[in-house]
Order: structure tokens, then C-alpha cells, then sequence
């Protein structure tokens, strides 16, 4: 592929998952999105490898999990529970999602959604003695 390809497949590719979260698919594959995006699945993964320096799962599970991290502290969806949580951004087991998470946050989703919410709870006191 030349340069211009590259780019011009780059921003097609994330224009489609902003728009409309293909991430949140489980059931997506390469050849889905290649077809969504009207272009051979070896484009797809080229572009893929070299612009976002990720393989298509890792490319796709970050999307998911940056999706789970604002699902684990929004108020929305205080009461899912992380199963749900890692079913609703596409994921098909709790170890998958679990295994992901701890990939790219360094925290399991539990201690993540404590951690973070003490913080907004301290955020939100208000200051004592001041």
C-alpha cells in the first residue's frame, strides 16, 4: 500500500468506529470491518499494524475497554455489574474481559471501579475546615 492509501484507509477506519462503535460487536471479525470499509482484509490489517502499531484484536479490545472504563465509573451504569459492563462493549467471557482489561489499564475492571470511584466521591466533598 502506498502512503496515501494508508491514510486515506486510517481515516476511513476510525471515522466507522466512532461513528458507529463497530467495537462493540462481538461477533466482529477483520473480514466484517474490511467489508464495512470496502477494502481487502490485508489493507485492513496493514494499516492496522503499521498505523496504530497493534494487531486487529488488541486494536478493537482497546476500543472496548476504553468504552468499559466509562461505563465502570459513569452513574449510568452504576449498577451493572462488570458482566454486564464487559458483555455491553462486546466481550464474550468475564476472562477475556478481565485478561483485556489488566492489558491495557494495569488494574482488573473491580479495583479500577473502586479506585476511581473514591476518587470522584473525594472530588465531589466538599473541602473541610478551609
Amino acid at each position: 500500500l502506498e502512503e496515501d492509501q494508508k491514510r486515506r484507509i486510517h481515516q476511513q477506519l476510525h471515522k466507522v468506529m466512532e461513528n458507529e462503535r463497530l467495537y462493540l460487536d462481538a461477533h466482529l471479525t477483520l473480514g466484517t470491518l474490511a467489508k464495512k470499509l470496502g477494502v481487502n482484509t490485508k489493507y485492513v490489517s496493514q494499516v492496522i499494524n503499521e498505523m496504530e502499531e497493534q494487531n486487529f484484536m488488541d486494536f478493537i479490545n482497546q476500543k472496548r475497554i476504553k468504552r468499559a472504563e466509562e461505563m465502570l465509573v459513569g452513574p449510568t451504569f452504576s449498577q451493572y455489574t462488570i458482566l454486564a459492563i464487559a458483555h455491553e462493549v462486546g466481550f464474550n467471557s468475564k476472562s477475556a474481559f478481565y485478561t483485556a482489561f489488566k492489558k491495557f489499564t494495569g488494574h482488573t475492571p473491580t479495583t479500577y471501579r473502586k479506585a476511581k470511584t473514591v476518587q470522584i466521591q473525594e472530588s465531589e466533598r466538599p473541602d473541610s475546615g478551609i
